[in-house]
């Protein structure tokens, strides 16, 4: 079986008595908290990040219905997984809102070794050969427990996947780690952030030529999209039908002459190739 599922073990979320919804759940509040920009309170000397559940279930429709996400919080709260604080005050308006702090017993369930584990059954003060035990306040650093910064994450490929095949267009499956795919993803990530690039191929449906409307049927395809020079041009809306506010960008130009639908007049080749 594969062994790991949404950045956890697979026998460690058995042993919890956790389920893939669950699993899909942590993944998506650990994403949410790594995120600086999350509002937050210090409660207790701990951050805990404002999560709208409302919010968190759009992210996660397949979860089902909002009692059963409630429940699974719950549930996770109660064994101390996910530590929960409701406050009935935010910004001045009153009301009740969740705010959540994940605990230490989420490294059990990730997909790398923590550091006590990897020395279980040496004496107390024993380091491993060749290695010191860190200082406190200095951080680990290790190359199984810094992995998911060059991991991207399944809620996200997926959402971007989600996205292209709304589209209608060449249906995408997966998009596979260590490919020339999954690079390029990584790079417009890393260099837009997920929204830019969901908004880019949002851009997509603006664009009657991009989806087959021109004299050589050509098509975007998803590895085109994810070509820098292309990427950017499209995130502007420069491929845009004029009627959606498109413009030009020098390297085509829209032109409706006598006719009631627009005529394109573009350099294919530079397109195509991504010039």
């Amino acid at each position: 079986m594969k062994y790991t599922i949404h950045g956890f073990q697979q026998e460690k979320l058995m042993e919890f008595g956790l389920d893939n919804d669950d699993a899909l759940i942590l993944a998506v509040i650990k994403e949410m908290y790594s995120n600086k920009k999350m509002e937050y309170q210090i409660i207790d000397g701990e951050r805990f990040i404002w999560i709208d559940q409302g919010y968190l279930l759009e992210q996660i429709p397949i979860i089902g219905a909002r009692s059963s996400l409630k429940r699974r919080l719950k549930k996770l709260d109660e064994m101390k997984i996910l530590e929960r604080r409701v406050l009935f005050i935010k910004d001045g308006v009153k009301g009740k809102f969740s705010y959540i702090n994940i605990t230490s017993k989420l490294d059990e369930l990730s997909e790398y070794t923590p550091w006590l584990k990897m020395n279980q059954g040496l004496g107390k003060n024993e380091p491993r050969v060749g290695s010191k035990w860190p200082n406190k306040d200095t951080p680990i650093i290790d190359n199984n427990i810094n992995i998911s910064k060059d991991i991207l994450s399944a809620t996200s490929i997926n959402q971007i996947i989600n996205e292209w095949n709304s589209l209608g267009l060449q249906k995408i499956i997966s998009v596979n780690a260590g490919t020339k795919r999954y690079k390029s993803l990584k790079a417009r990530i890393k260099d837009y952030g997920l929204e830019k690039v969901l908004q880019a191929i949002k851009n997509v449906n603006e664009s009657k030529f991009l989806k087959g409307e021109n004299n050589r049927n050509w098509t975007i395809s998803f590895d085109w999209l994810l070509n820098p020079n292309n990427f950017i041009k499209l995130l502007e809306g420069n491929y845009k039908d004029k009627e959606n506010g498109g413009k030009s960008n020098g390297s085509f130009r829209q032109d409706f002459g006598q006719s009631k639908e627009p005529g394109y007049d573009y350099d294919y080749d530079e397109i195509i190739n991504g010039l």
